[in-house]
């Protein structure tokens, strides 16, 4: 591939996250450099997990370190390797790929040398700056030397094409623009009547009252015989599992499991060839995430991606998917609209796996009418932005919050405190309410602030219940409830009527007043929405 006519010979590379290994300081920042004479400069995506053996060679042969990051080993790696060199001529990727078999973990790299000023690599190509773009796969190199592109592999087996197809991304200018709005994470909020529109489009009839995941089609028979779903994600998307756990149970009949990626690596779970193994992440790109696919994949799983970004990892190394519409994401903090995007597409799998289930079809219908409706009902949510703005002025000096729900809601209140969290740095706990009189009970008092969700479901009465402990321990709850419910209403110390929808969609509806709250927050103390502390994901850092 010939980029003679678009690339200067003479370029820089640089990398937007915050370091894993040591605070979040310039000499922490990416490119490290090999010495000051800036030889190897490199920059690096992911982590080493065999660095402090490999620091601690490098130092015993008289090699300084500058930084406390695992990623600076890799420069300093390689002007070894090229000072040590058995002859006097060695070629840049040689080179590379040497010290590619040296190192552990899971990495993206880009390397520079001034020694072939013209030439640099990269494990991962792609630029802000153009639409167009080529997914290397594991174990590919990539140099650009001379104004042109080479790409080979570094374990090439008999049969592979070491070709790597130009994609253009379909992305407009505007999608990845604030707009009016003050900050991204504002914007994909208030987007979300339109992303869960795009996550349903050309899927559901209507009409017929039929569901098509087109990605799945060809696998749909496999699905139906196999005998456990496996959802596993890391954060939101781990919380998406758990939002639509209880409807997955009762429409496929299936035993479900819901895992944390990390979790789930940390175990020796067993996997069976009978299994399907769902792969939810935003990015397509979660390492955890993607270990445990290929973990699953090895025991002859049929694995699933429930991902937002084609081309990803995970979208291409799962046996099928669905590609959840969601738009583009761009601050830290943002899933967003990929978490209620996610949970309509879970759903929609439910929907199309029961469509031959007589005894389910009156409950299908009834969510496929409140599918049809949830977008005017998130536009009513949004409208509450005032009144939940106020709520969060009161707030934004506490300590801590916690939130509790218990049935579908309980994944409701995982979110909304991951977001508070992430953004806010209060602390803050999703509480089961089952399991208030259980521990959590002990530190309500009319000092903590705390905010319930009650919705008009199963779990009603039992959520009344812990409501009246929080009470008679001088609580003053902030309740998410339904409107026109005085019952509720009377108990509380500050409520948001929310409108009804079918139990297993309200938590769509429920999470939307906790991402303005916390948004709300982070304002109002003063932190920078878009770029929480400590933080950084896939989509982000490539």
């Amino acid at each position: 591939i010939d980029f003679e006519a678009e690339l200067d010979t003479h370029f820089g590379i640089a990398h937007t996250r915050w370091a894993t290994h040591g605070e979040p300081s310039p000499v922490n920042s990416h490119p490290h450099r090999s010495d000051k004479n800036n030889e190897f400069v490199v920059i690096h995506n992911g982590i080493i997990t065999n660095y402090k053996e490999l620091r601690k060679y490098l130092v015993s042969k008289g090699y300084e370190f500058e930084s406390e990051t695992d990623t600076e080993v890799i420069p300093k790696l390689i002007k070894y390797l090229y000072d040590n060199r058995e002859n006097e001529y060695v070629s840049f990727s040689t080179l590379v790929e040497r010290v590619i078999k040296q190192l552990e973990g899971a990495f993206a790299l880009v390397f520079k040398i001034s020694l072939f000023p013209s030439c640099s690599f990269s494990r991962r190509l792609q630029s802000a700056h153009t639409n167009k773009v080529i997914y290397l796969e594991d174990d590919d190199v990539a140099v650009v030397m001379e104004g042109k592109l080479y790409v080979h592999r570094i374990k090439r087996k008999a049969g592979e094409d070491p070709v790597r197809v130009i994609q253009t991304l379909q992305m407009e200018l505007q999608q990845i623009m604030k707009g009016n709005f003050k900050a991204f994470m504002q914007k994909e909020i208030f987007e979300q009547p339109e992303s869960v529109v795009n996550t349903m489009r050309g899927r559901i009839c209507f009409d017929g009252n039929t569901v098509i995941l087109g990605g799945l089609s060809d696998h749909l028979k496999e699905i139906k015989r196999c005998r456990r779903l496996i959802l596993i994600g890391c954060g939101t998307s781990y919380h998406a599992g758990v939002a639509t756990r209880q409807i997955l149970e009762e429409l496929t009949e299936l035993p479900v499991m819901i895992e944390l990626a990390s979790d789930f690596l940390d175990r020796i779970t067993p996997v069976f060839r009978d299994d399907v193994c769902f792969f939810i992440s935003q990015s397509g790109e979660t390492a955890d995430t993607l270990m445990a696919l290929r973990y699953c994949k090895q025991r002859g799983a049929l694995t699933v991606g429930v991902t937002n970004t084609v081309g990803s990892s995970i979208c291409r190394e799962t046996d099928c998917g669905v590609h959840i519409n969601a738009g583009p994401e761009v601050g830290v903090a943002m899933c967003v609209c990929a978490y209620t995007s996610q949970f309509v597409s879970l759903i929609m799998f439910a929907l199309m796996l029961s469509e031959d289930r007589l005894s389910m079809q009156q409950r299908r219908l009834e969510i496929i009418n409140g599918l049809k409706k949830l977008p005017e009902l998130i536009k009513e949510v949004l409208a509450l932005d005032d009144q939940i703005k106020s709520i969060a002025d009161e707030l934004h000096h506490q300590r801590s919050l916690l939130v509790m729900g218990r049935g579908y809601n309980y994944a409701t209140c995982l979110e909304g405190a991951l977001k508070i969290k992430e953004i806010t740095y209060m602390h803050s706990e999703g509480i089961m309410a089952g399991e208030l009189k259980h521990g959590p009970l002990a530190l309500i008092d009319k000092h903590m602030p705390v905010i319930m969700i009650i919705m008009r479901d199963a779990c009603y009465k039992k959520c009344h219940n812990a409501l009246q402990q929080i009470t008679a321990r001088q609580g003053r709850p902030i309740i998410l409830c339904c409107q026109d419910d005085p019952e509720i209403s009377k108990m509380a110390y500050k409520t948001i009527e929310l409108p009804q929808t079918v139990d297993c969609l309200q938590g769509i509806l429920s999470v939307i007043p906790l991402q303005l709250i916390s948004f709300h927050l982070a304002v109002l103390r003063g932190y920078d929405v878009d770029c929480p502390r400590n933080l950084a994901k896939s989509v982000t850092v490539e």
